[in-house]
């Protein structure tokens, strides 16, 4: 068991604890998946639940509209065919 200040955990509780905080350290808050959907309107996220929102087809079209690949890397808007004045 390590010892950790007055309380003892047992290796595991103090394994998932520093896992846990190493995870929190990595991912900021706008680039963690979980927090993706937190300030989208409840009736969009129940069509999104429910397939009718097609999310994949929105994220490229918004890829496109900033002139990037689907690996996010920049290749203009004239070489991907994509009219941004639509």
């Amino acid at each position: 068991m390590a010892f950790t200040g007055n309380i003892r955990m047992t290796k595991k509780e103090t394994k998932r604890t520093s896992e846990h905080r190493k995870k929190e350290e990595r991912i900021p808050d706008e680039m963690n998946p979980e927090f993706l959907f937190n300030t989208t309107n409840t009736d969009l996220l129940a069509q999104i639940a429910k397939g009718i929102i097609k999310t994949k087809k929105l994220a490229r079209k918004e890829l496109r509209k900033r002139g990037l690949n689907r690996d996010g890397f920049w290749i203009g808007f004239e070489k991907d065919g994509f009219d941004r004045d639509r």
